[in-house]
């Protein structure tokens, strides 16, 4: 029993099924494929708090954020450079869709000269809580100044490229002082 307990520092948290799964395995192959062609789920979750998501403060602070998660880089020792993020998605990103005289087209639903004026704002907010995709997913039923921003890894990067780009994540967002985060999702499991 004490020999058991002497291996626990050692013990590392593994998210998913991959590590009972062998890498050559057929079915983990077509998974990876299809994870590749389609979408991951390597996603890191950011729960954004601020007295109101709608805000230009928040949801410039928001943009600047994104902007940066989604230029992140891993720099290899031979020199290569290797785009960790494929997608951000948040209340400043996210497009609505906007449809007039039998037509469709997809519009950013914050615009990007983010507005000051409050009919403006209030307008921003009416179109997210219309859109279900985005009061769904984005927004907090119980929590209203809370709003999600999601950051897409991309796919096959190494645990170190996946770890770096975690720590790069929760780095980012600590230079905050009007917003609190919350960080979950699989990569965030599985550096932890």
């Amino acid at each position: 029993v004490v020999g058991s307990l002497l291996t626990l520092p050692f013990l590392k948290a593994a998210s998913g099924l991959d590590v009972f799964i062998a890498p050559d395995e057929p079915s983990r192959v077509l998974l990876r494929e299809i994870e590749r062609a389609f979408v991951s789920d390597e996603v890191v979750f950011v729960a954004t708090e601020s007295d109101d998501p709608f805000s230009q403060a928040a949801l410039s602070e928001v943009r600047g954020l994104g902007e940066g998660f989604a230029a992140l880089e891993w720099k290899g020792a031979d020199g290569q450079v290797v785009p960790l993020v494929e997608e951000v998605v948040s209340l400043a990103t996210v497009k609505d869709v906007s449809g007039a005289d039998q037509t469709f087209r997809s519009v950013p639903l914050v615009p990007d000269d983010i507005p000051s004026d409050p009919g403006a704002l209030a307008a921003i907010r009416a179109r997210a809580l219309r859109n279900p995709l985005i009061k769904d997913g984005l927004l907090s039923d119980d929590r209203p100044g809370s709003a999600a921003l999601l950051v897409r890894f991309e796919h096959g990067l190494t645990p170190e490229q996946r770890t770096f780009g975690v720590e790069q994540v929760r780095a980012g967002l600590t230079s905050s002082k009007a917003m609190r985060f919350h960080v979950t999702g699989g990569p965030v499991a599985e550096v932890d």
